[in-house]
């Protein structure tokens, strides 16, 4: 397997990046019904990815439903233990909630994400956090500010980036 520094953070991952988007099967509410891998299919793309070097997974809160798939690959950690082997990215942003504040970038939100039940009960939420997607009503200070604060400090959160990112003069 190849291995690319993560930006400038000096973590090595894998060049191919396993997508867990359909780990678990989410029920007919979601858009994901009927397209998602079972939980032991799921389990074994995991267990072979990581034989095979990759080490490098992406999931995210809205991926599945109600954070099915954070909630299958965190299952994956407390149950084959190899939780320090893989850099696990995860996004937020996209609605997860009903009412105004269900969705966006705000502090309450990163609050939600780093603080929820993701990834099942594994010892640290997410190593980064690459995808906050700007959101229009929140200024960037607070965003980072807020994953600063309550990810990064405390150790929750090892890296910060984004994806989808516009910037507005």
């Amino acid at each position: 397997m190849e291995y690319r520094n993560l930006g400038r953070a000096g973590a090595k991952v894998s060049t191919l990046c396993l997508g867990a988007m359909t780990f678990g099967e989410a029920d007919e509410g979601s858009f994901m019904h009927q397209v998602g891998a079972d939980e032991q299919t799921a389990f074994a793309l995991m267990d072979r990815a990581l034989d095979a070097g990759v080490n490098f997974w992406d999931t995210a809160d809205v991926y599945g439903q109600d954070g099915l798939s954070e909630r299958v690959v965190g299952r994956w950690f407390t149950e084959r233990q190899r939780r320090d082997e893989v850099v696990l990215a995860t996004k937020f942003r996209f609605r997860m909630g009903e009412g105004p504040n269900g969705t966006g970038a705000s502090r309450r939100r990163v609050v939600r994400c780093v603080r929820g039940p993701a990834c099942g009960g594994c010892d640290r939420p997410h190593r980064p956090v690459p995808d906050p997607m700007q959101d229009g009503d929140v200024r960037e200070e607070e965003l980072l500010r807020a994953l600063d604060d309550l990810g990064v400090r405390p150790g929750k959160v090892l890296y910060v980036g984004c994806s989808n990112y516009r910037r507005t003069a």
